[in-house]
C-alpha cells in the first residue's frame, strides 16, 4: 500500500553504452542505448578517477576529441539529468 501521490523514487533508469574505436587515437564515438531520450552528459575519467574532460551527446550519440589525453586507460561515464546511466572503458593510444 503506497500512499497516493508518492512515486517510486528507487526506480532505476539504466542504459548501455558503446565506445569505439577502442583503442582510440584522436576521436572516440559514444553511443548510448537507454530507455530515456534527450540530451546526455559524459565525463571522461582516468584510471585514478580524476576528471579529464566533459562532453555531451545529442539523441544518445556523439564524438569526443581525445587527442589531447595522454596514452592510458579511461572510463566514460554517462549521465541523464544528473543520474548515472552507464559506464564504458577505453584505451587511448
Amino acid at each position: 500500500n503506497v500512499p497516493p501521490g508518492i512515486t517510486n523514487v528507487n526506480a532505476q533508469v539504466e542504459g548501455s553504452m558503446k565506445v569505439y574505436p577502442n583503442p582510440a587515437g584522436e576521436m572516440l564515438n559514444v553511443v548510448v542505448d537507454a530507455s530515456v531520450s534527450g540530451g546526455f552528459e559524459v565525463d571522461v575519467l582516468n584510471i585514478l578517477g580524476q576528471h579529464m574532460m566533459k562532453g555531451s551527446l545529442t539523441d544518445g550519440k556523439g564524438a569526443l576529441n581525445v587527442a589531447s589525453l595522454p596514452a592510458g586507460t579511461y572510463m566514460v561515464v554517462c549521465y541523464h539529468n544528473g543520474v548515472k546511466m552507464a559506464t564504458a572503458r577505453f584505451v587511448k593510444n
